[in-house]
């Protein structure tokens, strides 16, 4: 028993590309639009299936200045016990850089927020900002 075919174009759209065949055209042809076709919806697949990672943003405050000139001048950067140390020297001197107002005590090195407030600065808190720039290749360029 044989088949009759219907005589009549068809045509494939995926995405903004279209690929037209007839009945003139050769079965190699015709194979050749349908793998065109598969290879746009596998990329077209893959390009939907790439996860995007929001860039993570991070507060700058007045400090931020201050522990990188820190970083600079520390006899041991890795080590924020050392980064600290170089803070309070920093804080102790009459030039002192804007944000610190020379103030040092058991709380802390106390500062003067973005928002005007004092605050102090403790090691701790210095261990979880250099930890943090550590975890973010981002956090480098501030």
């Amino acid at each position: 028993m044989s088949k009759k075919w219907n005589t009549f174009d068809l045509t494939y759209k995926c995405g903004d590309h279209e690929f037209t065949t007839s009945p003139s055209d050769t079965p190699e042809q015709i194979g050749a639009a349908i793998f065109a076709i598969d290879e746009i919806r596998a990329r077209a697949t893959a390009q939907a299936a790439v996860l995007v990672r929001p860039v993570q943003h991070f507060d700058r405050d007045a400090l931020d200045t201050v522990i990188n000139e820190a970083l600079q001048t520390a006899g041991d950067p890795d080590k924020y016990q050392s980064v600290f140390a170089e803070i309070i020297k920093m804080a102790s001197n009459p030039e002192r850089m804007a944000p610190l107002t020379g103030g040092v005590s058991a709380r802390g090195i106390e500062y003067i927020k973005n928002s005007g407030a004092k605050e102090y600065f403790t090691p701790l808190a210095l261990k979880g900002r250099l930890k943090r720039r550590k975890n973010n290749p981002l956090a480098d360029h501030w």
